[in-house]
């Protein structure tokens, strides 16, 4: 298993219902407080993660929630660069999401 945290996801079971949205208390703390720091910069940027956590937070989640998302995505590809040994490239932003701005939810 790859990231900063050495255990299995904290999951709770009910009857045939699997909830994994509690984060675990195991890994390396310091390291995961890193990525979700350095993550916490890229909260309004235009590259890609900037964009991935505008659409998490347009889906609903808390910015904490959609911080810990970013985090995943970015760890997955610091682990591409490392397997695959080339440097990092920022995707080509379509025009499509390049004016992508979420609308503000409402309370029902």
């Amino acid at each position: 298993m790859c990231g900063p945290s050495s255990g299995p996801l904290a999951d709770s079971q009910s009857g045939t219902s699997i909830d994994s949205t509690s984060s675990t208390r195991a890994g390396n703390k310091v390291l995961k407080n890193l990525l979700i720091f350095s993550c916490n910069s890229l909260v309004g940027t235009r590259n890609r993660f900037g964009r991935y956590y505008e659409q998490c937070r347009a889906r609903g989640m808390r910015h904490n929630k959609a911080l810990k998302a970013v985090a995943r995505k970015r760890l997955g590809v610091i682990y591409a660069i490392m397997r695959d040994r080339v440097p990092y490239e920022e995707p080509a932003v379509s025009h499509v999401v390049e004016n992508f701005h979420p609308e503000p939810l409402t309370k029902l």
